[in-house]
């Protein structure tokens, strides 16, 4: 799979469209009128279940993990019309798993992959006034600072296109942000995360008891409890 030299690939159609649609019009209970994140879905709403345990993401996984861990989900909407102003101020370009004093792009050079984010596409992306996202291919094997403004777009970034059903799959050192939406159509992605499975995650799912006793064993063994 080619994500070792630009850190990102998209998979066409990774998700079924029944599946896309179901997810969708879950997700549609969480839009606001601002950009925003959410997790701790998957006991609301079946078509996450499914998303998380999907025999796609499982086969990748253990493409590149071999045994792994699910840490966590979470939806993304950026909302039309927004244009990065409102609530979180976008572009921003940032790396994903700097949780604590020592973030994981910090642990080595060059960057192991610690944790494979899908991002799973529930709209359209056809240019970069949907508010996708741009990242900059092989920053995840340089240690060299950002040599850029983070507010701002550098010219040999790459703007990601996509539509429902196609997936995102990136390494989390490589540099990116969220675009401004000023289309008059919602961005809403499913980002589901993936590490191997010795990696301690502060993303861990909480779920009931109740909840995690009644899924299925081999789905048990791929997420932490609550009570664990």
């Amino acid at each position: 799979m080619g994500i070792g030299c630009k850190g990102f690939i998209t998979l066409e159609d990774l998700f079924e469209t029944d599946l896309i649609d179901a997810m969708r019009e879950a997700a549609s209970e969480y839009r606001r009128e601002h950009y925003t994140q959410t997790s701790h879905l998957i006991e609301k709403h079946t078509s996450i279940y499914s998303g998380m345990f999907h025999p796609t993401i499982d086969t990748i996984s253990r493409q590149f993990f071999g045994e792994y861990r699910i840490k966590g989900h979470v939806l993304v909407i950026n909302p039309a019309k927004t244009g990065g102003t409102v609530g979180m101020k976008l572009p921003i370009f940032h790396r994903d798993a700097d949780h604590g004093e020592h973030p994981y792009h910090a642990t080595a050079w060059p960057t192991p992959l610690f944790q494979l984010r899908f991002f799973i596409a529930l709209s359209d992306i056809d240019g970069p006034e949907h508010g996708g996202l741009a990242l900059y291919a092989g920053s995840h094997r340089t240690q060299a600072k950002w040599p850029f403004d983070p507010r701002t777009v550098p010219p040999n970034a790459t703007l990601a296109t996509c539509k429902k059903g196609d997936c995102l799959l990136m390494h989390h050192a490589v540099w990116h942000t969220a675009l401004p939406n000023t289309s008059d159509r919602d961005r809403m992605n499913m980002q589901y995360l993936t590490s191997p499975n010795w990696i301690r995650s502060k993303d861990a799912e909480q779920l009931s008891p109740e909840f995690f006793a009644q899924m299925p064993e081999e789905h048990q063994e791929r997420i932490t409890s609550s009570k664990w």
